[in-house]
């Protein structure tokens, strides 16, 4: 698995192709470069300890809350985390518990 974002986009260039001299505007070469990140991101979040993942998950919850107070008086739409993305529900009870009754459409 390559190591970093750069070179999972280039893995899908071919042998030794360089995702610099592809053309920005052919939209296979960007599809085939997004699918590449999105099966490493997948496989790294995957790789996580309980541990990491829990930290990680927390982390992002801690910035939402702290950056985007306001969203409890919004309608937000989340989903279930699914392949390890980021466990949001407590920031959601979070919001439900300090926004207006309408805040959750469940």
């Amino acid at each position: 698995m390559p190591s970093t974002p750069a070179a999972g986009a280039a893995a899908v260039t071919g042998a030794g192709g360089d995702p610099a001299n592809e053309s920005a505007n052919d939209p296979a070469c960007r599809a085939a470069r997004r699918r590449a990140l999105r099966r490493e991101a997948i496989a790294r979040r995957m790789a996580l300890s309980e541990d990491d993942y829990a930290q990680r998950s927390r982390l992002v919850r801690e910035h939402l809350l702290a950056n985007f107070p306001r969203l409890s008086a919004l309608r937000v739409g989340f989903y279930w985390p699914m392949n390890n993305e980021p466990d949001l529900r407590p920031a959601l009870e979070a919001w439900l518990r300090a926004g207006d009754a309408a805040f959750a459409a469940l």
